[in-house]
């Protein structure tokens, strides 16, 4: 998600000169003109602390700028921008307002706001915001992006995909950061090849990129290569400055549907390490350690993660499965029908299988 840098509008710089019909009034006019040079120098010294990132001087300098002069658009602008990326939202929407109100025709006041709003998780409005961006500034391929992000978080994919394709006709050479939201939409919306091409692009654009290869792993994963997603997340592993729970539990995921068990164990290990909340990871570690006959340690890890989250079917299920094979069956037996009455409350309808499955196993050890 990129945002554009700030640009002042044409023709909103303080007046330096100031006509007087009283040409006699020459002494009069000098402290007007010393003013207007002030003025344009502390516009100077906003913009330099702007460009260097330096957002709580802006903010400082731009306030003692308003006490000078009657409020411009881009003075609003600036300083809310300077808000907004500090983390002061609610003083950034009062000046992002105000530069609207001031300057309703200025695409990059809407644009700024958008990206607020986008910040803050209110897609709707950066929708909003970024529409106005594009009628005003068609060519502006920073809001077709960000816009596209907006739709993908309502789940209007298809909207997305329509922005993201607009961004890339836009920009005048190709941006792996744009590409791999491109493709994110491209994979929820089951175009698997495309998503695998944008995300090949962005790596070869960027090959130090982690995100790239761990998001390209999961693609491959999606459509049953997990050998080439194994090395796509063994790469993201390598590059990472800091290790990613994530990357560690979605090799597991891969390593366990090649069978390889050991290694699916070593992955999960790693993931519940850096996060041990992880309820996923202890279900497939328990899962793996099931096919590798260590059922002990595989009732451990259940019970671990329904103490974590005491309503999810797979924990009782996995549970219960390893149970069953240490020959514990009057508690499997519990366990399965806690399972059956987990799903029953649940409306999703996604562990209707499971179920199934639990129902099969009760009527099997009941015999």
């Amino acid at each position: 998600m990129k945002k554009s840098n700030f640009y002042k509008s044409p023709g909103r710089r303080v007046q330096k000169g100031i006509v007087f019909i009283i040409l006699a009034a020459f002494l009069l006019l000098s402290p007007f003109t010393l003013a207007a040079d002030k003025i344009d120098d502390a516009w100077a010294e906003i913009l330099e602390s702007y460009n260097f990132g330096e957002y709580e001087k802006v903010i400082v300098q731009a306030t003692e700028l308003f006490s000078l002069i009657t409020p411009f658009s881009d003075l609003h602008l600036i300083r809310a921008i300077a808000y907004r990326d500090t983390g002061f939202f609610t003083e950034a929407y009062e000046d992002f307002d105000a530069a609207v109100d001031l300057q309703p025709d200025n695409g990059y006041n809407y644009f700024h706001r958008g990206y607020a709003f986008l910040m803050e998780a209110y897609y709707i409005d950066a929708v909003n915001d970024f529409g106005v961006t594009v009628m005003l500034m068609p060519d502006m391929y920073e809001a077709y992006w960000n816009r596209g992000i907006a739709y993908n978080r309502v789940e209007e994919n298809k909207l997305a995909l329509k922005d993201l394709n607009q961004a890339v006709e836009l920009i005048s050479q190709y941006n792996p950061y744009l590409l791999r939201d491109r493709a994110v939409v491209l994979n929820e919306l089951g175009l698997y090849d495309d998503a695998l091409s944008d995300y090949t692009i962005a790596i070869d654009i960027f090959p130090d990129e982690a995100m790239f290869y761990a998001e390209r792993g999961l693609v491959l994963q999606t459509i049953g290569n997990n050998q080439a997603a194994v090395a796509d997340l063994d790469t993201a592993i390598l590059l990472r400055t800091v290790p990613n729970a994530d990357d560690y539990y979605n090799r597991g995921v891969s390593h366990a549907q090649l069978m390889q068990y050991e290694e699916a164990v070593s992955d999960f290990t790693e993931s519940i390490l850096l996060l041990p909340e992880a309820v996923d990871a202890l279900n497939n570690r328990a899962w793996s350690y099931i096919q590798l006959e260590r059922y002990a340690e595989a009732v451990e890890d259940c019970t671990a993660a329904i103490a974590l989250e005491p309503y999810y079917p797979i924990s009782f299920f996995n549970r219960a499965a390893a149970l069953e094979r240490m020959k514990e069956t009057e508690a499997a037996i519990a366990d399965y029908t806690m399972v059956i009455e987990l799903v029953t409350e649940d409306d999703s309808g996604q562990f209707e299988n499971v179920a199934v499955d639990a129902q099969e196993a009760i009527e099997k050890l009941g015999q």
